[in-house]
């Protein structure tokens, strides 16, 4: 699988350093222990920027995984520019305008910065998802496929989040709570999170007034433009076109 041949990668450079040498007598072991783990994170982040189609493929639908900021090209080229920060970032525009690209290319941009080491080991956090398929996974708990609070819990924790497509679901009491409440923890936490819609924030404020309130605090993108699935459909190969 190409994540294992990351990791086989990522290993192989974290393999090949060595703690740093001591150029203090001063220097404590704890100090030099805490300069290597610094110095193995680094390359494992270089690691992964070198490497992220492997990742991405694990994560993005394949539609969007050549999808980075260089190829985007929106009828505003100023957006091309867009960062990311805790505030998180809310993209809404009609159907076809680039908003899943955006949000897939940032999503890449921002990977590396989600890796961290666990028992030693380098780690990422990060999760790509479409809002129905998040929902039919909370869904699945109700026959006994897991709890539905793991699944809330782990992406409300995860460092970066994609949440693509909020309003392709069937609105319900439900399903408003259970959206609530993976954004709400994520705000709370300023855990970067990446939403796409086609609703504006008043169509969502109209049915859901606290989610609105929650997505509004972000910064908020409006995408112009015409459908460019129906202007110009993409090739069999090329996966830069698309929401």
């Amino acid at each position: 699988m190409e994540a294992e041949q990351v990791g086989k990668a990522a290993s192989e450079v974290l393999g090949g350093l060595r703690p740093p040498t001591s150029k203090s007598a001063t220097t404590t072991p704890e100090a030099s222990l805490q300069a290597d783990k610094r110095e193995r994170l680094a390359a494992y982040r270089q690691a992964v920027t070198a490497n992220l189609d492997f990742y991405l493929k694990s994560r993005v639908p394949r539609l969007y995984q050549q999808a980075c900021m260089l190829s985007f090209m929106p009828d505003n080229p100023e957006l091309a520019h867009t960062t990311l920060d805790k505030r998180g970032l809310f993209i809404t525009g009609p159907a076809g305008t680039g908003k899943t690209h955006l949000a897939t290319a940032l999503f890449r941009k921002n990977l590396g910065r989600t890796a961290f080491l666990k028992n030693g080991y380098p780690e990422l956090s990060a999760t790509w998802a479409s809002v129905p398929d998040v929902l039919l996974r909370l869904r699945a708990t109700f026959d006994g496929e897991g709890r539905e609070s793991d699944v809330t819990a782990e992406l409300a924790n995860v460092r970066l989040l994609v949440l693509d497509d909020l309003g392709a679901e069937k609105a319900s009491e439900w399903t408003a709570l259970a959206l609530y409440t993976i954004i709400s923890r994520r705000v709370n936490w300023m855990r970067p999170t990446i939403i796409t819609s086609n609703l504006t924030l008043a169509e969502i404020d109209a049915a859901d007034p606290r989610l609105a309130s929650r997505l509004g605090g972000m910064t908020v993108l409006l995408l112009r433009g015409e459908d460019r699935r129906l202007a110009e459909p993409p090739d069999a190969g090329d996966t830069t076109k698309g929401e």
